[in-house]
């Protein structure tokens, strides 16, 4: 009896082609993990701008940047504004450097963003000049388009303020 095992693809044996193989699977299985979860954020195609527009709450969109750090403060009182006053108004953020789709994910990840981020600069469809300066929020009435144009960081406090005046 012979006590050596004869493999049924004698290919594996090569350690060139049992490396591929293991990158092959574990490529296989990371891509099934990666696409169990919610994206955290969706990402909005300036397409959509017209049903935005059209919306009959008060739209809040925020200008953004990594680099910027009064931004950085301004994220989680823009992801408590969205999370508990949906009823009323939407929040939209841009990132304004315009990064790719791949660096624009891990940028709003790195910030905790937690409201939908335009793809790119909405600015030209809505009817307002481009900022130049952050970080900035646009707030529109429903229907109405632009009410303010807002410079440096905002609190929920703040932006409950201008939604009432009107």
């Amino acid at each position: 009896m012979n006590s050596k095992v004869k493999p049924l693809n004698p290919a594996i044996t090569d350690s060139t082609n049992l490396k591929r193989l293991f990158a092959l699977i574990l490529m296989t299985l990371m891509s099934s993990v990666a696409g169990c979860g919610e994206p955290p954020v969706a990402f909005v195609h300036t397409a959509n701008v017209r049903q935005i527009i059209d919306n009959e709450k008060w739209i809040v969109i925020n200008y953004w940047a990594l680099w910027c750090a009064p931004c950085r403060t301004e994220i989680p009182e823009l992801n408590e504004l969205a999370a508990e006053h949906g009823d009323r108004l939407v929040v939209y953020g841009v990132n304004f450097d315009q990064p790719g789709p791949d660096k624009m994910a891990a940028a709003v990840e790195q910030m905790g963003i937690a409201f939908p981020v335009f793809q790119n600069d909405p600015y030209r469809m809505l009817g307002y000049e481009q900022p130049q300066v952050l970080p900035t929020t646009i707030v529109m009435a429903p229907g109405n388009g632009v009410h303010k144009v807002l410079i440096g960081p905002q609190t929920v406090e703040s932006l409950l303020d201008e939604i009432q005046e009107k």
